[in-house]
């Protein structure tokens, strides 16, 4: 059993150890590679959350890139995805409730079998490495090993060669969080992309931290920013913009289960679901790829939109990509963060992604028409550098506002013009007029 056992811990693993040993919760941030600290909040950031009008120019700000380099950035973030709501002496408790919530995902997914035998007066039929039961905590401690050996292949190479993401005790937590989450939703599972989703969270959240000193002084009015961005909870909270970020874009990577079966279900019946979830998936983003080049672009750029389907460039084939993972690895960071500024302070189901793309293509038009199906395809693939990634989002928030004012044109019904007098009628006015001067 002690060889078995040893064989199944042979490598580190940010599981592998007690919840209270994690080397982020209630550990010191490591002091090298830090990215460049943004600004102290200040009381007029905090009027920003306070005020009725606020909130508009939060978002205003965020369209025309001004949130860069701010120290709100993240908050920005929570409060446009709906993770922190109302005024801000509100975020206290909701911070702690979120950050409960993912506190007790982790204890109900990250199994430690040393941990139980040593806690617990445990069944050793069941409490033992060579156990097949499933209800067996090694049987469950070995089935996490390999989806942390999938997720770990993809965090390597997450924004491989910025240091920030190669220090050891953020690998590990964007383990674990993309590994808790796989483990709650098991409908939508791990799926390679969701890394790409993750990282920048945590980047944003890393830079706009805090460390709390309200306790001295409970009724400081910056408390809210104190929690909201409190250091100790990096984790805890990039999970929760992750869940509420990936209820958005989740559709695209999977669907929910069906209902569980009553009979036994062979691996079969499982691979058969996953197919079918997959294909549904598939079919979805590949739709919604089609209705941004086949109707949005069709309404702003025909003759673009034309060009490009004459040559019979699927739109799925290079721009499932943008969609799928928020542009994530179409832009390098600083301008991808800018980009989801605008992107998540608009709303409405990440409505401005779409029109993202269709500036995107848009911009790039000049090396696109006249060329051929090669060249297209690689311009589409490796989409240039821009200079101004502002210019992409002020396009596309100039195009969305062209398309919904002709929309709203084309629903508005037309006044009737007056209908041409019949030749009865005429004759009628013209008796009524001739007889009385007869008269």
């Amino acid at each position: 059993l002690d060889r078995v056992r040893m064989q199944g811990m042979s490598s580190p693993s940010p599981f592998g150890q007690s919840l209270a040993s994690s080397p982020v919760i209630g550990a010191p941030i490591t002091p090298h590679v830090v990215p460049p600290a943004p600004p102290t909040p200040t009381v007029d950031d905090l009027a920003l959350f306070s005020e009725d009008d606020g909130l508009k120019i939060l978002r205003h700000m965020s369209i025309s890139g001004d949130l860069q380099g701010t120290a709100i950035r993240s908050v920005a973030w929570r409060v446009f995805l709906g993770v922190l709501s109302g005024k801000p002496d509100q975020w206290i408790d909701q911070c702690k409730a979120h950050r409960e919530v993912y506190e007790q995902l982790k204890k109900k997914h990250i199994i430690d079998p040393h941990e139980i035998e040593a806690r617990e007066k445990a069944d050793l039929s069941l409490n033992n490495p060579l156990s097949q039961d499933e209800t067996s905590p090694w049987n469950q401690f070995f089935q996490n090993r390999e989806l942390e050996k999938e997720i770990t292949h993809d965090i390597v190479r997450t924004y491989a060669g910025t240091p920030f993401f190669e220090q050891r005790w953020v690998r590990d937590m964007l383990i674990r969080i993309l590994f808790v989450y796989a483990r709650e939703n098991s409908g939508v599972q791990y799926i390679q992309g969701m890394n790409e989703i993750l990282a920048p969270i945590v980047y944003v959240l890393h830079t706009n931290k805090m460390v709390p000193n309200f306790s001295a002084r409970p009724r400081d009015p910056m408390a809210p920013f104190h929690v909201a961005m409190d250091a100790a909870y990096l984790e805890h909270d990039a999970y929760t913009i992750f869940h509420h970020l990936l209820v958005i874009v989740g559709r695209w990577f999977s669907l929910p289960n069906r209902e569980p079966s009553s009979g036994p279900v062979s691996r079969a019946d499982v691979s058969a679901t996953s197919a079918i979830t997959d294909q549904a998936a598939n079919n979805q983003i590949v739709n919604q790829c089609r209705y941004i080049h086949f109707t949005l672009l069709e309404a702003v750029d025909p003759h673009l939109a034309s060009y490009l389907k004459d040559l019979a460039i699927e739109p799925h084939l290079y721009m499932l990509r943008w969609l799928r993972i928020l542009l994530a690895q179409v832009f390098p960071l600083p301008d991808l963060l800018l980009l989801w500024d605008g992107i998540f302070a608009w709303g409405k189901q990440a409505e401005l992604l779409d029109w993202l793309c269709v500036s995107m293509l848009a911009t790039i038009r000049h090396l696109l028409l006249g060329k051929d199906y090669s060249i297209c395809m690689q311009t589409l693939f490796n989409y240039p550098p821009t200079s101004d990634p502002r210019i992409l989002l002020t396009t596309a928030v100039h195009m969305l506002d062209k398309y919904n004012k002709m929309k709203t044109r084309e629903k508005t019904p037309k006044p009737t013009p007056p209908r041409e007098p019949t030749l009865l009628q005429g004759l009628d006015r013209q008796a009524s007029f001739i007889i009385p001067t007869l008269a």
